[in-house]
């Protein structure tokens, strides 16, 4: 049945969710499917639940690792991977290696010794530029956002970092990203739930009853487990922070991400205001679903794949580099969508130029404040053509 999915749907997150489901019952076929599948997507977000299925499996790394072999994949596809792998609490190296050759990554092996933690310290103070840091922060396969909250959004894994610059030193910030377990933050510690049915599950208990424990894993999720199906929780010294987080970085793009991390709260530009500017979006990935619902032609938003984005921490969303869906008209669009918060009087935006909204009634028209939202959602379409500069979205209250 997994198998038929896999092989006939043409829904990505179909497919990707018959692949983790298919683990338990063929773990080998499974790893077969999940390279093909892993191999023809650039896009990191459609990857999570694959990877994690495996890597909680007690032999899902190694049979991963094999089916892997002579395979390529997108670079961002393969770091993603490599922190799940990371995060786990296990010594997955044999599949980080096979992750690191299928992605063609050229990790910046040399030891952290004390002199070249004291050069980096000396590169941040002489030419770190915490705008460059804060592009570094925002990549992909860095994936920053994924447990990390600024101004409230993000995810809830590790701390909120909007004032971290005001509450630690540089050299401190340096040495989590170099050494994540080294120090852990209280209210951070991971732990280890080993299922009977042989997984290994790590996360943050989030509660724990008589009866349930709930975990937030490392992908920002919630998962339940009744304890009659748990033989063991155990602490991890470990951090759900990956160790190797910045192993494909030059010193020099490490000295840039810490003058960032340094700059949060303390410098213009770099503190979270009071202004309620929409901060988390979802933005559309192309697709034969997603080409669908940008012409209105009947396709359900949902069937398509939103990946989430976030906004600097000024509050701006870079528009350039999202992806560009080609509409029937012939123009090529980007296509994001942001949840409305509770009574606003409006929303605004300072250069509404080549933004349109989508209207329950009307369906795409120019931008105004008074549009009327559809499914509680602010969906816009931006006109790659007409516009390439940021947005900001203010609601007005």
């Amino acid at each position: 049945r997994f198998k038929d999915v896999v092989m006939k749907s043409s829904i990505r997150n179909a497919q990707a969710t018959a692949i983790a489901a298919w683990i338990e019952s063929d773990a080998g076929e499974a790893a077969t499917a999940a390279v093909e599948f892993l191999s023809q997507t650039q896009d990191q977000a459609e990857t999570p639940q694959i990877f994690a299925a495996f890597v909680e499996q007690k032999e899902g790394p190694e049979l991963l690792a094999k089916a892997l072999a002579g395979r390529q994949l997108a670079a961002s596809v393969a770091a993603a991977g490599i922190q799940q792998a990371e995060q786990s609490g296990r010594d997955l190296s044999a599949l980080i290696a096979a992750l690191n050759r299928a992605g063609s990554l050229n990790a910046n092996d040399q030891d952290w010794t004390p002199a070249r933690i004291a050069s980096v310290l000396k590169e941040v103070q002489a030419s770190g530029d915490a705008r460059r840091g804060e592009a570094v922060f925002r990549r992909a396969e860095l994936n920053c956002f994924q447990c990390h909250a600024i101004g409230g959004a993000g995810g809830a894994v590790g701390p909120d970092l909007s004032s971290l610059g005001g509450s630690a030193r540089t050299a401190d910030i340096l040495q989590s990203l170099v050494n994540p377990s080294a120090k852990i933050k209280e209210g951070y510690q991971a732990s280890q739930l080993f299922t009977d049915d042989g997984r290994i599950v790590t996360g943050i208990i989030q509660q724990r009853t008589p009866n349930r424990v709930r975990l937030l894993d490392g992908n920002n999720q919630i998962v339940t487990f009744d304890l009659e199906e748990v033989d063991e929780i155990a602490a991890s010294p470990l951090s759900v922070m990956p160790s190797g987080l910045i192993k494909n970085l030059k010193d020099s793009e490490i000295a840039d991400l810490v003058a960032f991390l340094t700059a949060l709260g303390t410098r213009d530009g770099f503190r979270v205001t009071e202004q309620d500017l929409a901060r988390q979006w979802e933005v559309l990935a192309d697709s034969k679903a997603a080409r669908d619902f940008l012409n209105r032609s009947g396709a359900d938003a949902d069937q398509a794949l939103w990946n989430r984005q976030f906004s600097t921490v000024a509050g701006s969303l870079p528009v350039s580099d999202l992806p560009a869906i080609k509409a029937s008209n012939g123009r090529s669009y980007f296509v994001l969508r942001t949840s409305i918060p509770e009574s606003p009087q409006g929303w605004r935006l300072a250069d509404p130029a080549g933004v349109e909204v989508l209207s329950d009634k009307d369906g795409w028209v120019p931008f105004a404040s008074s549009s009327r939202p559809v499914n509680e959602s602010l969906v816009l379409r931006i006109d790659r053509d007409v516009r390439s500069q940021p947005l900001t979205l203010e609601w007005a209250k």
